[in-house]
């Protein structure tokens, strides 16, 4: 949203309002960003706590489906579209989030104070969330609701923009941002409850700012602020006026007092400290240029530049290099990510702080080091299918933390990993033979699979040769996108032979008492390989740290409260309600970390075997759409059960006989139930925590010492034994 544009048109009277009776039978062009921050941010739907607990919203699906069904009600047809890669950098989100992290620190200051209202109010105001993990979960989401929706190339508004008035969308709904492209008209918002809608007119707002050129208004509205340039530090310090006059319009009446262009009041100002670093100018000339030149997907498929007749030959300097377009396709239709895809183009991947601050030293050197492998592996893949210009080119890593000194992570000196796993190819024939009544989808039935030697030996003759036959269907497409997974992660060896680590994870797997506690025992397993799966203490400054009891009941309730991190709890659609814990959110956010990492690896999997034709490319994008959302970590957790378990195990410790059945039902009776008054079945969720703890135990017994030390083993088994006393 352009800094100030709502208020300044509400107040000019340029919202225009009407009947909702009005776009019956109409198509609607939705920006999926607008929506969800719109729904995000509006009473009663709002999750202030959101930033205190990561993961995705508890009402957020419910309110996307209750859009869905008002579209319905009205005959609309949604199209939802989503932003692709960053065409301007990774500067601003990271801009973005260290301010907002100022405003996460405050609040944590309030809620540590014992001030609860003002702790909410501070992490309602900070208005941040991990927005890729949001994102490509409701990407699934609408691929389940057979939703239409699109992935741009780069940014949502310009591919709005082009769809506005077209065979494709009536209309579009969205930010006023889309204004800054050539758009006649926007609807800015929906009010299901009046049955109206609102919107605006471009050249309508032009005649108010008094500006003469389309030009000279994109100048007004990037100087006002956006989510692709921030405000002209000038127009936030520029006298002592009171009231200020929005943005927009002072930066329109500065445009006109000096006569002048956006580039040219920039260099006027560029000797201001405020607008040095980084440079501001530099900043508004790419933001400026990728407006006028920016790359959408057009009706006939092809990527293309707008105004292409009159782009620069640097286009890649404000845009990013140039991918095939056949990786467009798959990204527009969610078949892969954008993340990955932006680390190739821009040559950069920019480590913002995560929602806890990122201030611990554990979450320093996991993104510093310990991530590197699996960013590295998933860039290779992609690389050496790509151009030669990306095999040679290396990707730098630029951390918050040391902004000054990025890491080159050495791309071009890797080894080309696909000929390692090119010859996963097995047919759905033989896929469907193993099966039997084991759902093929899951990790577990991958590695059993492995365990028949005969069937193993098979599996490597299929490498692509001269009358190679590509995959065709979804379930040989999803299983051998998981065995180049697996293998790439040293689960499975070049000999399609389960590894040590291999086997420890298919015996664990096999035991689970519910598939959902797969993807929980595959994060266990590469948390225990980066030694983060343990009870030391990893954020001294946080607050929310077991704090009942001896030093040994602590330490257990740490490491049983960690393991709880793996697993979502079970909430009602509305906000959370609930204690919190800074220690807990900062494990989650290395949760977080390493589990997007894994999906990226697993997306570039499915990618390479795209790209490199070993699925018949004339598959529709649906059903690869389908394989990529059946793979696992699409969603994201959060630390609420873990908090759960915490206050459980933490409160036990009060009573005089924490073992006994009495105790436990107190706890449960006298605070757990008021302390999360919208859990579902909270004694269940805690069930489903010690379920998964049994798990994460067996898994820890049968891993190699190089993984868990016996030293380690014997404190889980401590662990353990003093659990079963608690549960």
């Amino acid at each position: 949203m352009i800094s100030g544009f709502k208020e300044w048109a509400t107040s000019a009277q340029l919202i225009e309002t009407a009947s909702l009776e009005q776009l019956k039978g109409a198509v609607l062009a939705i920006e999926a960003d607008d929506l969800i921050n719109t729904l995000l941010g509006t009473t009663p739907t709002t999750e202030p706590l959101l930033p205190a607990l990561g993961g995705l919203p508890f009402a957020l699906e419910t309110q996307v489906r209750n859009v869905l069904n008002r579209c319905k009600e009205y005959e609309i047809k949604p199209i939802f579209v989503f932003n692709g890669l960053s065409a301007n950098g990774q500067e601003t989100k990271l801009q973005k989030a260290l301010k907002a992290s100022q405003g996460i620190s405050s609040a944590w200051d309030f809620y540590t104070a014992s001030d609860p209202e003002k702790a909410v109010a501070e992490f309602g105001k900070s208005g941040i969330f991990d927005a890729d993990n949001i994102y490509r979960y409701y990407q699934s989401f609408f691929q389940r609701e057979k939703v239409d929706f699109i992935v741009a190339p780069y940014g949502a508004c310009a591919q709005l923009a082009t769809m506005e008035g077209t065979d494709f969308a009536d209309a579009v709904l969205g930010s006023s941002e889309i204004l800054m492209f050539n758009v006649e008209k926007v609807i800015l918002k929906i009010d299901w409850e009046a049955g109206s809608f609102s919107w605006v007119v471009r050249r309508s707002c032009m005649d108010k700012l008094g500006v003469t050129s389309t030009s000279q208004f994109v100048d007004a509205c990037l100087l006002a602020g956006s989510s692709i340039l921030p405000t002209l530090p000038h127009l936030e310090q520029d006298g002592p006026v009171t009231p200020r006059p929005p943005r927009i319009q002072a930066a329109a009446d500065l445009l006109k007092r000096m006569n002048q262009d956006g580039n040219s009041i920039c260099l006027q100002f560029q000797d201001d400290p405020a607008v040095q670093s980084p440079s501001y100018l530099e900043r508004y000339q790419k933001a400026y240029l990728s407006i006028k030149h920016h790359v959408v997907l057009t009706p006939d498929g092809k990527v293309e530049c707008l105004n292409k007749d009159s782009v620069p030959s640097d286009v890649h300097a404000f845009i990013g290099q140039r991918l095939p377009d056949e990786v467009y396709a798959y990204l527009s239709r969610g078949v892969i990510g954008p993340r990955v895809l932006t680390w190739r183009t821009a040559g950069e991947i920019v480590e913002s702080p995560p929602l806890d601050g990122g201030m611990s030293a554990a979450y320093h050197q996991l993104v510093r080091d310990g991530l590197v492998p699996l960013r590295s592996s998933a860039l290779a893949l992609l690389s050496y299918s790509l151009h030669r210009f990306y095999q040679h080119t290396d990707v730098t890593l630029r951390l918050w933390f040391n902004r000054d000194e990025p890491k080159a992570l050495n791309i071009s000196s890797t080894d080309d990993p696909k000929g390692a796993i090119s010859n996963w190819n097995v047919r759905s024939k033989a896929i469907q033979e193993k099966a039997s009544s084991t759902d093929p989808s899951t990790v577990a039935f991958a590695l059993t699979t492995l365990q028949d030697t005969s069937f193993a030996e098979d599996s490597k003759k299929s490498a692509p040769g001269k009358n190679f036959t590509p995959l065709r269907n979804q379930d040989e497409i999803h299983s051998n996108a998981l065995w180049r997974f697996l293998q790439l992660r040293g689960f499975v060896g070049p000999d399609h032979r389960l590894t040590a680590l291999g086997t420890s994870l298919q015996s664990t797997l096999a035991g689970i008492p519910d598939s959902e506690f797969e993807e929980p025992v595959v994060l266990a397993i590469e948390m225990l390989r980066l030694s983060l799966l343990n009870s030391q203490i990893m954020f001294h400054s946080y607050g929310g740290a077991p704090m009942r009891g001896s030093d040994i009941d602590k330490r257990n309730t740490l490491l049983v409260s960690r393991v709880a991190c793996l697993l979502r709890l079970r909430h009602k659609d509305i906000g959370y309600t609930g204690p919190l814990s800074r220690h807990l959110l900062g494990y989650q956010s290395m949760v977080s970390a390493v589990r997007g990492s894994l999906r990226d690896l697993l997306e570039m999997s499915l990618c390479t075997m795209l790209i490199n034709g070993h699925v018949a490319r004339d598959l529709p994008p649906q059903e690869l759409a389908d394989v990529s959302f059946s793979l696992p970590f699409v969603r994201d957790t959060d630390c609420a059960l873990g908090i759960a378990v915490k206050s459980y195990l933490d409160e036990l410790t009060t009573h005089d006989k924490p073992t006994s059945q009495e105790a436990r039902q107190s706890v449960m009776e006298n605070g757990m139930r008021a302390w999360f008054p919208h859990a579902v079945d909270l004694p269940g969720d805690l069930q489903r925590a010690f379920a998964l703890w049994d798990a994460v135990f067996k898994l820890v017994q049968n891993v190699p010492t190089t993984v868990v030390s016996d030293k380690d083993k014997k404190l889980w088994e401590e662990v353990n034994v003093w659990l079963a006393e608690r549960r």
